[in-house]
């Protein structure tokens, strides 16, 4: 299995650009938030029409 390594990174921002950065990272978690919850609700409605 492979092992990942995180690193750590503190860094002192502006506030715009680090607001800017949040927002685009909360975009991406929603969007994948968002693509799990439908392939979720995909496979229980498969299995569910299978049995």
């Amino acid at each position: 299995m492979k092992k990942n390594e995180f690193k750590r990174i503190n860094l002192w921002l502006e506030k715009p650009i680090y607001d800017k950065i949040k927002e685009s990272a909360d975009k991406q978690f929603l969007r994948v938030g968002t693509y799990l919850r439908q392939v979720i609700l995909q496979t229980f409605t498969n299995n569910s029409i299978k049995n």
